[in-house]
């Protein structure tokens, strides 16, 4: 972690950065984030991950004093405040200081995080990731909401496994992982859901990237049917696009990264299809 954060405009350490306990976040998991990649000092894909920031507190309810141009520069300062010019950036919403517990403060609270960047394991690339599955479907799916308990709950399990996330099914559909959207090749055919999920702006840009060499289908499916997938993967600002060989005790095709997805891989980061 770096050492300054942004709290309500301010720039202060992070181990001294606090909000009271009566923030509806701590009080009823009342908030919002979102999360992006800065390289090289430049904020990427900027006006697609702050248009889903407020699309997210706009279908949450939450009333933001802030214009997007006045993020953008936050951003950019705090960055240039911690010299961090490859790093993760975490937008945080809350409700607010409550009066009495429920409902929202007079204004949130808005809190800037500067993450130290992740650098995977590039077996988990070559050799295929794993993933867990679990019974669940989020709540307003579409908003990018910080209550991630399920998640948290499972990482016993996850660490288990050795997985790097939680694939959601929830009435015979699967719908994405906890930090990821996913997708099946099924005969070099691609199908990813497109309902009651967060529209992922990697997801956005690898769609841009694949759909003039493959044919992609938006559809549900279900676990039974990803599991019998030739090839699953995921997408995420911090994976890009990432195979997965193991979803629970099962393979998936044969266990490793497949053929599509080491060509899916290459066309995602050819520099033509970036938006």
């Amino acid at each position: 972690m770096h050492k300054y954060v942004m709290l309500n405009g301010d720039f202060i350490e992070y181990n001294k950065a606090v909000v009271p306990i009566s923030d509806l976040a701590i009080q009823r998991g009342y908030g919002i984030f979102d999360f992006f990649r800065i390289e090289e000092g430049v904020f990427l894909f900027s006006e697609y991950y702050i248009d889903r920031f407020y699309k997210s507190m706009k279908r949450s309810g939450i009333d933001f004093p802030y214009y997007r141009e006045d993020v953008h520069n936050m951003v950019v300062s705090l960055v240039k405040k911690n010299e961090a010019p490859n790093s993760y950036i975490k937008l945080i919403v809350t409700g607010g200081n409550s009066p009495d517990g429920f409902n929202p403060g007079e204004k949130p609270n808005f809190m800037i995080i500067n993450h130290e960047m992740k650098i995977w394991d590039n077996n988990l690339f070559s050799k295929g990731a794993n993933l867990i599955s679990d019974e669940f479907m989020r709540p307003f799916p579409s908003a990018k909401s910080t209550n991630y308990m399920n998640a948290v709950r499972l990482i016993p399990k996850m660490k288990k496994y050795n997985a790097v996330d939680v694939v959601y099914h929830f009435d015979n559909k699967v719908y994405e992982t906890s930090r990821a959207n996913i997708f099946l090749v099924k005969k070099n055919k691609i199908f990813t859901p497109n309902k009651n999920i967060l529209e992922g702006v990697t997801r956005k840009r690898f769609i841009k990237a694949v759909k003039s060499e493959y044919e992609l289908e938006f559809k549900s499916f279900s676990l039974k049917k990803l599991l019998k997938a030739d090839e699953v993967f995921i997408t995420s600002t911090t994976k890009d696009v990432m195979p997965i060989a193991k979803i629970d005790k099962h393979k998936i095709g044969k266990g490793k990264t497949g053929k599509v997805s080491k060509k899916l891989i290459k066309l995602f980061n050819r520099k033509e299809y970036q938006i």
